[in-house]
């Protein structure tokens, strides 16, 4: 996209110049006139799930898709509350509006929550989910117990932080445009982003950033990483090369591009001491598989080599990130400290470690029963896992220093839990697995947040 590219308003996303709609959300560029919603119903999530079970998911069907009568039209196709539940019951036509009434119905909230200055739960991907096993012979009865009544809830309760907010919100003054704090640049009074450079205009509304990379680039930057390990000298290199990739493939926002300027080189020392370090364990836990009185090395080993492997990772942060640099030169910086990425590591070993020491401490079993345990054990520790990974990533996120930008990881544990949760069972295919892990980073860089900055109110005269 061209540097005289517009901004959707309500969606932020770039288009070409002379368009009247947005080509992404199909909202209009000039959205002053939408009209306002109406105040949202709020229902406990307790009593939603109940009556789920008691209905077979049809009240939370039709009950959820009624908030579309409540939120703002800002784009044409936006359904009212009867096309949005009259459609889910005509033939055939179901099977597509069934997907784009909950997808749009996402949108639509986030763009709300938004407004309120609310974080974003990012529910479009589990409602999509919610779609396709819907319509699934065998899982959908499955998902009808479990899948479909934690999102129904999670919508829920969405919507009743918003209707809350909506209630102690004060009435404001009325405005005729916003100033965008990054460009000096007037938009209209109900945009949510510059149409001109596509900065945040809602107040306290967070950005995100994107990531582009696909399963297949990310498997063959993995696999040439991990082949780059195993001769020590060229390990620099491939740590390089994963990360430049990376860096390439990440946008913030208003199309803010990053570029890596640094070689190998000057990261080998640690990049080779951290591939050995890693590569060492599993080595030795092949050579002494199925002598039970060594098997134990394999499991305390990696604990006990933490200390050391956080401060080589801690170095390759901070030259990694220090020869990233933004548009104008500006470097980015890792602040966190050893003492606290020491402790991350330590306490992420420890909850992923009783599966594996269990099948040691357990002995010798068919190797059909120990894959089956293992999977088992893992599924087990896997929402201890999530609630660690949580805390390790907000503290990573707050621990990257940007130029002029704040980030701060908005995830929740359940986001966290049941997107680990799917990306672990594609491990049984290596495309799969691949495909999984992207999807998994994808959803982690867009739920960082990039704090905007005030955005200046012009009365109206």
């Amino acid at each position: 996209m061209s540097a005289t590219a517009v901004y959707c308003p309500t969606c932020g996303k770039p288009n070409w110049p002379g368009r009247d709609t947005c080509e992404f959300c199909w909202a209009p560029f000039a959205p002053a006139a939408v009209p306002p919603g109406k105040p949202l119903p709020t229902l406990p999530v307790p009593l939603l799930v109940v009556l789920h079970y008691l209905t077979l998911g049809i009240f939370p069907l039709i009950w959820l898709n009624l908030y579309h009568g409540h939120l703002p039209r800002r784009r044409p196709d936006d359904p009212s509350a009867g096309a949005a539940v009259g459609r889910l019951f005509i033939p055939f036509y179901h099977l597509y509006w069934l997907f784009f009434t909950h997808a749009r119905l996402a949108d639509r909230l986030e763009e709300e929550r938004d407004r309120y200055g609310l974080p974003r739960e990012n529910l479009y991907d589990l409602l999509i989910a919610c779609g396709i096993a819907a319509l699934t012979p065998c899982l959908n009865i499955a998902a009808l117990l479990l899948l479909f009544p934690i999102a129904a809830g999670l919508l829920q309760h969405q919507f009743n932080e918003l209707a809350r907010a909506q209630a102690q919100a004060q009435p404001a003054e009325p405005v005729a445009s916003l100033r965008c704090p990054g460009c000096g640049q007037e938009s209209p009074a109900a945009a949510i982003y510059c149409y001109h450079c596509g900065s945040v205009l809602a107040a306290a509304a967070p950005q995100s950033p994107e990531f582009y990379g696909t399963g297949g680039e990310l498997l063959g930057r993995v696999l040439l990483a991990g082949l780059s390990m195993l001769p020590l000298v060229s390990a620099g290199y491939g740590f390089a090369y994963a990360w430049s990739w990376l860096v390439d493939r990440l946008c913030l926002p208003r199309g803010i591009r990053l570029s890596y300027q640094q070689n190998g080189r000057a990261i080998w020392l640690p990049a080779a001491g951290y591939a050995l370090l890693t590569l060492g364990p599993a080595v030795l836990a092949m050579q002494v598989a199925g002598r039970h009185d060594l098997d134990f090395l394999s499991v305390l080993l990696p604990l006990g080599l933490v200390p050391i492997t956080a401060g080589l990772l801690l170095v390759l942060l901070r030259r990694l990130l220090g020869a990233t640099r933004m548009p104008d030169g500006a470097p980015l910086a890792f602040r966190g400290e050893y003492g606290y990425l020491l402790g991350w590591l330590l306490l992420l070993g420890l909850v992923s470690s009783p599966p594996s020491a269990y099948i040691t401490m357990a002995g010798p079993m068919d190797p059909l029963l120990q894959m089956a345990v293992l999977g088992a054990l893992s599924l087990a520790f896997l929402p201890l896992y999530a609630a660690v990974l949580l805390g390790a990533l907000r503290w990573a996120a707050s621990a990257i220093s940007v130029p002029g930008l704040g980030l701060a990881f908005g995830g929740r544990w359940h986001q966290v839990f049941w997107r680990l949760l799917v990306a672990n069972l594609t491990l049984l295919g290596l495309v799969a697995y691949a495909w999984g892990m992207s999807w998994f980073l994808r959803w982690l860089v867009r739920t960082i947040r990039v704090t905007p900055a005030k955005v200046e109110a012009l009365p109206a005269e």
